[in-house]
């Protein structure tokens, strides 16, 4: 699975919050996001993947691991990280991808 987002890496986020695009794919035993830098995440630090809404204006996944807290979204369309169009269905999906592979990956061999 691999799909464009825009994140934030912080402990919160608000509309004025500038994000960076890049593409997220579940790589192994971890997320990997490419963009300007490259966002490696083992899926065994990760603590928490919640929905989180934005003000009523967009759905975002608050991904909470050992290094800190990430906000995210699939975008369709994405005006250099400043306007965005979220893809609310593929943000949902995304999560529920996040938690099959965080269980797969805490799940005993």
């Amino acid at each position: 699975m691999s799909c464009r987002v825009i994140y934030h890496e912080g402990q919160n986020v608000s509309l004025k919050t500038k994000g960076t695009t890049g593409r997220l794919s579940i790589e192994g035993n971890r997320v990997v996001i490419r963009g300007k830098c490259e966002v490696r995440i083992p899926l065994s630090s990760i603590q928490r993947v919640e929905p989180f809404r934005i003000s009523g204006a967009g759905q975002m996944i608050k991904l909470t691991h050992a290094r800190g807290t990430m906000f995210l979204s699939v975008t369709r369309f994405s005006l250099l990280g400043v306007f965005v169009v979220v893809n609310f269905f593929g943000t949902k999906r995304l999560e529920d991808e996040l938690r099959d592979a965080i269980a797969l990956s805490t799940k005993p061999a």
